[in-house]
């Protein structure tokens, strides 16, 4: 009726005869008429009490337990019990879930999340204590509260229920400890169920060190590698320049070793590999003595000290039908200067590398 999945499968027995109800009609009935919502949920209230805490007792035994038991509804942050209260009855959680915090260092700090078909409340119960935590509704929350005499009723009509919680009391106190040695997972908690945990069916957690450079990488974005770089990576030296080839020529255009290029090209990456992840094509120019180097556009600029800063074309580094994919020589019949004379040039700097427009520059 809870509109969840069935929790259980249930075959009719010989000569059963059934009547079904839609759903709505029932829901209907239920929201119209007190005493078929009470019959249900006592109905309710006994098997999950059988289920959850006393599979072996018949339901005729649990029946004044489940009379007495009553149903809680609760509102996203609505608080359940406090640090410090009395303890007065569990809590079993039909649906949602809650937080438990304690305060550490005068300041409420998350020490666990419970969802639903958990207990909760039963430690100062057993023990006779004050709340050790306080626990509030994540999201909209269901809970089934046994009164203290009821519990006590259970403990005695359920064989070895009082030492089974008595054994999960004492697992969740070694985990409280760890907790408040530890702050900073309480405050990560606190953090995620800011974040809406108590609502999701799942979480996905990333490591931002580990996992937000691969996924730029594997995209393309973020890593400024493609966007500054491009097809080639220009170098320079002691008597020449050269454009190195290191990405991929067909789309994706994977940089060479990088994730993009080991989930896209797999056979290129094992050739990578076995030539010890060198790159082997270039393109290559004579120059002067190399010290410094700028692409802008289709252009080329280098400071080669003595020859000053010269402009190499390299409009046709890419173009396989060009022989000489770097040039400098004349351009027309009038002639081209494509050197700034200097005693010795050693860097340059350009204020924009966006492509050249010559009806503007």
């Amino acid at each position: 009726m809870s509109g969840r999945r069935r929790s259980a499968t249930v075959y009719a027995g010989a000569q059963c005869v059934l009547i079904e109800t839609p759903r709505r009609s029932m829901i209907k009935l239920i929201a119209s008429i007190e005493a078929v919502k009470r019959v249900l949920d006592e109905r309710f209230i006994v098997r999950t009490i059988q289920q959850k805490f006393a599979p072996d007792t018949p339901i005729a035994e649990l029946q004044p337990i489940a009379v007495r038991a009553k149903i809680h509804q609760y509102q996203p942050k609505e608080i359940i019990f406090s640090e410090g209260d009395e303890a007065d009855a569990l809590h079993f959680i039909c649906n949602g879930s809650v937080t438990v915090s304690t305060k550490i260092d005068g300041r409420d700090v998350v020490m666990s999340y419970a969802p639903a078909n958990t207990a909760i409340g039963e430690m100062a119960l057993l023990g006779n204590t004050t709340r050790t935590a306080t626990v509030a509704a994540a999201v909209k929350t269901a809970t089934i509260a046994i009164d203290e005499e009821s519990f006590a009723m259970l403990l005695e009509r359920s064989a070895g229920l009082k030492e089974r919680i008595q054994k999960l009391v004492q697992e969740r106190h070694q985990q409280n400890v760890a907790l408040q040695s530890n702050a900073k997972g309480g405050d990560l908690l606190s953090f995620l169920m800011g974040q809406g945990l108590g609502e999701a069916t799942g979480v996905l957690l990333i490591d931002e060190e580990l996992c937000v450079g691969i996924m730029a990488q594997t995209l393309g974005y973020g890593t400024d590698f493609i966007d500054f770089i491009g097809y080639h990576a220009y170098v320079g030296g002691a008597g020449s320049v050269e454009a190195v080839q290191v990405t991929e020529w067909d789309e994706p255009q994977a940089v060479i070793g990088s994730y993009l290029h080991r989930y896209a090209y797999p056979d290129y990456v094992t050739e990578h590999q076995a030539r010890d992840q060198k790159l082997e094509t270039g393109r290559s120019h004579s120059a002067g003595n190399v010290s410094c180097l700028q692409l802008r556009g289709e252009y080329l600029f280098a400071a080669e000290s003595s020859k000053g800063m010269v402009v190499y074309d390299v409009a046709s580094i890419a173009n396989k039908g060009v022989s000489r994919r770097i040039i400098s020589a004349l351009a027309s019949v009038l002639g081209q200067n494509t050197a700034i004379p200097s005693a010795d040039a050693t860097c340059l700097s350009l204020s924009t590398t966006q492509p050249i427009a010559p009806e503007r520059n």
